[in-house]
């Protein structure tokens, strides 16, 4: 991230990948955010790749249906 941001968006970075690389990826943008103190924000319909966040927020319809804050616990 040359450009240093403090939030970094991520719209289904694993979509259309395979699982080795999905992984990788997910290891990459989680070692970035967490080790420099910066916030991804992360689009995702896969649950396991949701698991791996400190927080998910659930939409159904464009509408929030729940919020759910926890300490993730495991890596990719």
């Amino acid at each position: 991230m040359s450009s240093d941001p403090v939030l970094i968006l991520a719209d289904e970075p694993t979509g259309n990948l395979d699982d080795n690389t999905g992984d990788t990826v997910l290891t990459l943008l989680l070692e970035l955010t967490r080790d420099s103190g910066k916030t991804l924000f992360m689009a995702t319909h896969a649950p396991e790749v949701a698991r791996l966040a400190d927080r998910v927020l659930h939409l159904d319809h464009g509408k929030l249906v729940s919020d759910q804050a926890w300490k993730a616990s495991h890596q990719p």
